[in-house]
């Protein structure tokens, strides 16, 4: 393993502490007051959030530790005092922003947005970041890098349809059954229909859902999974999995690839690895 020279992930702690440090707001003391921000113990990536907060050597911290500040600005409560914050790393989605209660009861989207808006608190992921990863965004990823990179993708893509188009809604329309089918607002891959596994009864409904809004889907050509050895029920058995590579853009808005990608794992047979169920594999990148 050594031979193979593996990227220590430990060396993308400064690239995200970097990333962090320039989302502070400009009137931030220096260097600027960062915590990570989670959902807490209900999360299933709750010891990810431990662990990325002791790395970071920050506070982690819940809505209901949050307060106001007369500046319009955020503290958290820690080790019994208040603290005054600058940086918040959410580790949640956009949609548990208005779930959630400030130790003030008040929500916490109104907490966070105000404190934004006066130029007190900087946020990553702001609300709204999540539209990079909207299944029809995966379409266009091809042209977005011939336009914005001048260059020629490396990765082949799925082959995609943005059904919202009509004429892509046309060339499909009939082959529902050989597709996979996934809602514009499916984050994660949630709500996404395999057409292959359907039966004729599911699909018929299937083809009445989306003709009725072919602009609320895309289709997709469904992709064989990798599987790994995964120990479970007592002995090693294949489970599907997928990499993520993460990045952070840092300042004049450069995106730098972390050397610590991340491999979800599928809970069940046959299951696809999703964030919200199954696990993660240790990941190093060689060479």
């Amino acid at each position: 393993f050594a031979a193979a020279a593996p990227a220590d992930p430990y060396e993308a702690l400064p690239l995200l502490r970097a990333g962090l440090v320039s989302a502070a707001p400009p009137a931030c003391p220096d260097p600027p007051q960062i915590a990570v921000l989670t959902a807490g113990e209900s999360d299933n990536a709750w010891f990810e959030h431990r662990l990325l907060a002791d790395a970071l050597g920050v506070p982690l911290t819940r809505a209901a530790d949050l307060w106001p500040r007369r500046d319009g600005g955020v503290e958290i409560a820690t080790g019994g005092q208040r603290l005054p914050v600058d940086v918040l790393y959410r580790r949640f989605d956009d949609g548990l922003l208005g779930a959630f209660r400030t130790a003030t009861g008040q929500p916490l989207e109104s907490l966070l947005t105000e404190a934004v808006r006066t130029g007190r608190l900087g946020l990553a992921n702001v609300p709204g970041n999540e539209l990079a990863d909207d299944a029809a965004t995966y379409a266009w990823v091809p042209a977005m890098v011939r336009f914005y990179l001048g260059e020629e993708p490396l990765l082949a893509q799925v082959p995609t349809w943005v059904l919202a188009d009509p004429e892509q809604w046309d060339q499909v329309r009939d082959r529902l059954h050989e597709l996979v089918l996934t809602p514009v607002a499916g984050y994660g891959g949630r709500g996404a229909v395999v057409g292959p596994d359907c039966s004729a009864a599911e699909l018929a409904s299937l083809q009445a859902e989306v003709a009725a809004a072919p602009y609320r889907f895309v289709a997709q050509e469904p992709v064989a999974a990798t599987t790994v050895p995964t120990l479970a029920e007592g002995g090693l058995q294949p489970r599907a999995v997928d990499l993520r590579v993460l990045s952070v853009a840092a300042d004049l808005g450069r995106a730098t690839a972390l050397p610590a990608p991340l491999t979800r794992v599928a809970a069940r047979p046959g299951a696809a690895p999703a964030l919200w169920d199954g696990g993660s594999k240790d990941t190093w990148i060689l060479g």
